[in-house]
């Protein structure tokens, strides 16, 4: 019997048997750096290495790993091929940082209180039949005010009149002939202002609402009697009562029946007799 000439070198059968296994494994899975350095170090043909890469995909390797299979006997047509058939790199998806949505920022306008006043002016000096009016101002604006003596009237301004000027938080004092004065200030209400002999009217100017847009109520102390009136701004008055008058009774009357009656007779004919009508 003749015996095959692949038969009597038998390192063949133990590489074709080893290439058959790698590529039975590559079928599984994907080969790597490692099964191919374990290739060429058992002799597996740089052909055979060739097919199993393109069944499984390629290897991505780095410079010194290509270095070290070109050491083993790796051709330049296998490491080409090796980084060719390479499959591209999954990208790693970057996690977005969190939005962190802030709250809104609300600023809160709490609403302006009076002026604090500061220092109290020092009374002037007065002649026979007058007194002293001490105004102070705790409103937000600059009033102007005017003392008519002739007509008995005191004018409350916002802009120049002629008068002293009386800054937010500033008190002053007048000397002004005792009168009875009315106090008019830009929404035609009237205050009443009391000025005594040697005495003290004291007049306060306070705010109520917001700057700009609120109102100003004066108040006037004389003695123990203290007047108020808003004149600056105006005031909506309270709605009228509605009066509701109940409806009218309704009298019903019933209808008039048919039902016998009982009549006498007087005259000539006098008697009892009976007949039928309407009645209620």
């Amino acid at each position: 019997m003749k015996i095959p000439a692949w038969y009597r070198r038998p390192g063949t059968v133990a590489i074709a048997a080893l290439a058959t296994v790698w590529l039975l494994a590559a079928t599984a899975s994907t080969l790597d750096f490692n099964d191919v350095v374990l290739m060429k170090e058992n002799g597996v043909a740089d052909t055979v290495i060739l097919n199993m890469l393109e069944d499984s995909g390629g290897i991505a390797m780095t410079a010194e790993q290509e270095g070290q299979l070109r050491a083993l006997g790796a051709s330049e047509a296998l490491l080409a091929a090796a980084q060719t058939l390479a499959p591209a790199p999954v990208p790693v998806p970057v996690q977005a940082a969190p939005v962190v949505q802030s709250s809104p920022t609300v600023t809160v306008v709490e609403p302006a209180g009076p002026v604090p006043i500061m220092e109290m002016a020092a009374l002037p000096p007065r002649y026979q039949k007058e007194g002293w009016v001490s105004v102070s101002n705790s409103g937000w604006e600059t009033y102007y005010l005017v003392v008519d003596t002739d007509a008995k009237r005191m004018f409350l301004s916002q802009t120049p009149n002629g008068g002293v000027s009386i800054d937010p938080g500033q008190n002053i004092a007048l000397n002004v002939r005792k009168e009875t004065y009315k106090m008019y200030g830009q929404n035609g209400r009237e205050l009443k202002v009391r000025v005594r002999e040697n005495e003290v009217t004291r007049i306060t100017m306070t705010p109520m609402g917001a700057p700009g847009g609120g109102l100003l109520t004066v108040s006037a102390q004389d003695r123990e009697r203290v007047r108020s009136e808003v004149l600056f701004g105006h005031v909506m008055p309270a709605p009228s009562p509605v009066i509701v008058e109940p409806a009218p009774a309704v009298i019903v009357r019933p209808a008039p029946v048919y039902v016998p009656y009982h009549r006498r007779y007087y005259g000539p004919y006098r008697g009892h007799g009976f007949g039928f009508g309407y009645g209620w």
